[in-house]
């Protein structure tokens, strides 16, 4: 009896490796789909900090190009770790000194993750954000 039994588990010696084998691809797939996108996720979100900062700042402020560079300056600020030039800055204000300002920001991300080189058009994925607040 314990002669079948064994021999029974020999001819399945090796389909562990097998299922092994056939999985790790897709699990490493997903993972590092789950790391791309929380890394461009992270930086979407300090994209709209920054916008936010800019926002702020700007509504004390009037409508001149010494204000504009400030502004500039403050979102250049919060974005510490990406390139000025990777970003393009909109500043929009209405109606003089009572009306709205509008902060955009475009910013080009390069993920560090191999999946959005071969997912994304010229690996490069355009951020925006924007921000309008009442001007006080």
């Amino acid at each position: 009896m314990k002669g079948k039994r064994l021999s029974k588990f020999k001819e399945e010696q090796g389909q562990s490796m097998v299922e092994f084998a056939l999985v790790i691809p897709l699990l490493l797939l997903l993972i590092l789909g789950i790391i791309d996108f929380g890394w461009i996720y992270h930086s979407k979100i300090q994209l709209d900090d920054a916008s936010n900062i800019g926002a702020r700042y700007a509504i004390t402020l009037d409508n001149s190009q010494t204000s504009q560079n400030q502004i500039k300056s403050q979102i250049y600020s919060a974005l510490p770790n990406v390139p000025q030039s990777n970003l393009t800055i909109t500043i929009t204000y209405s109606s003089g000194t009572t009306g709205n300002v509008t902060i955009s920001i475009n910013e080009n991300v390069t993920p560090p993750g191999p999946l959005t080189n071969v997912f994304a058009f010229n690996n490069a994925i355009t951020l925006k954000s924007s921000t309008t607040m009442k001007m006080s």
